[in-house]
Formats: C-alpha cells, structure tokens, sequence
C-alpha cells in the first residue's frame, strides 16, 4: 500500500474579529477532514490560538478517525499564492475576505451515523444569512421528530464552519449549543447576513441603519464599530430585536 502524504492545514483570520478559521485536509485530494475557530485566551497572540486549535482537531481525529490521525500532519501551514491552485486554502481565504459561499464546494469527510451523514449533509444546504431552527434541521433529515438528534449532530460536527451547524438556532432564535462559544456563533451569523445583505443595502454611515433596496420590511443596524448587527421583520419579532418598517424600508420604530 502506498504511504499517503500527511495531513496539511490552512488557517484564515476574520477581518475585524479575533478569530481565526483553521482547516485540516489531505493534500492528495483536497478534502477537509477537521476545522474549527481558533479563539486566544486572555492576550496570547493568534499563533497560539491556532496551535492549540490544531492540537484539540488532532485530538478529535485520533478519537473519531485514528485512520486519519495516523497519518500526522505537515506542521507548516498551506497559504494561498497567485498562480497556485490550492483549493481548501483559497476557499478558505475567500470566506474570510466576505465570499460566504466559498466553502459550499468543498469536499468533506467524517465519521459518523447514517443519520449524522444525513443531516451534516442538510447543513451544507443552508444558505448564509438564513439560519433553520434544529426542528428545520430534523424536517430536512425526513425525521421530524429527531430534534434531539439533529441538536446531536450539530454537536459532533467534526468540520465546523466548512459543515455550517453556526447557522442552526433554536425555534426563538436563539443561538445555544456551539463548540466554540455562543459569541464566536454570532459573529459568523452577523457576518454571513452582512455579506448576504450588503449587495442591496444603502449604508448610512456607522451606527447608522443598512436597508435593503426594493425589500420591505428588512433591516440591518450596524454598531458603532461595524459589527454589531439586528436584523428583523416588519412589524414583527427580528432575529435580535422588533422593529417596524414601512413599505420602503424606512425604520418606523424600533422597541
């Protein structure tokens, strides 16, 4: 049998947050078998964050995939270059920089129940910007009674980010259950709907409102430092507050 080459990893930092993406796959076939959100403690620096990340996926593959973590990893990390087509790398980079689809054409691997591969399957059909509920998630699974279950899969999402189990939220909106923080998932789901958004807005400035052009009853409030966002319906409950909105998308009131 021939040896397969180590795993290698890529790493992408948000843009005004302190997260950064971090992504493990096979070089041979481009396919992502571990990822998640790296978060520093107190005021280590990223690189921190990032190593410790990396030790925690490769603690999970040795639990889950031995097979996989057998074959080590490359410590140097795979970066995007002109010229050079390195897919797992470039889509990475591109979600980053506000491409919130880049991911969706990546390949992906774990292991799991017929019922997980299922529903990590659906995950992947959520757009960006448009979270389902875990009851939504169970009704895509073709069990709509497995709303535990659906939760189950979500938490031992092996891919997270690349396999969107962020964009999941409980039946009032509410955001629980992320490996990563609640916060971490918030920033994601703001910047998502942000980048789902932005191509029909109008920005009034910071703090200011962005509205969504020829959308009634849209509307993103923007915090003073860009990115503290609400989103809600006209006339009825928003995914972070109320507010009112006439047929024009102008704000009414806000309670």
């Amino acid at each position: 049998m021939d040896l397969l080459p180590e795993l290698r990893w890529t790493a992408a930092a948000l843009p005004a947050t302190e997260l950064t993406l971090v992504t493990v796959f096979s070089p041979e076939d481009q396919t992502v078998r571990a990822s998640g959100v790296a978060v520093p403690e107190d005021s280590e620096p990223p690189a921190a964050a990032i190593g410790r990340l990396l030790e925690t996926l490769m603690d999970r593959l040795v639990a889950l995939d031995p097979e996989t973590a057998d074959r080590e990893m490359n410590p140097r990390p795979v970066e995007p270059r002109p010229g050079a087509s390195q897919p797992v790398a470039d889509a990475l980079a591109a979600y980053a920089a506000g491409d919130v689809a880049a991911l969706d054409a990546l390949d992906v691997t774990q292991p799991g129940t017929a019922f997980r591969q299922r529903a990590w399957r659906e995950l992947r059909g959520i757009a960006p910007g448009s979270p389902a509920t875990y009851g939504g998630l169970a009704e895509r699974c073709g069990a709509p009674r497995a709303v535990r279950a659906a939760g189950g899969a979500c938490a031992a999402n092996l891919v997270a980010v690349v396999v969107p189990c962020h964009r999941v939220v409980r039946l009032d909106g509410a955001l629980s259950g992320y490996r990563w923080g609640i916060e971490r998932k918030r920033t994601l789901l703001d910047r998502e709907a942000m980048a789902v958004m932005v191509g029909g807005m109008t920005v009034l400035g910071a703090g200011g409102l962005m509205r969504a052009a020829g959308a009634a009853g849209l509307l993103l409030r923007a915090g003073a430092d860009g990115r503290e966002v609400v989103r809600g319906d006209a006339g009825g409950a928003g995914r972070y507050g109320h507010v009112v909105v006439d047929d024009d998308g102008a704000l009414q009131a806000e309670v």
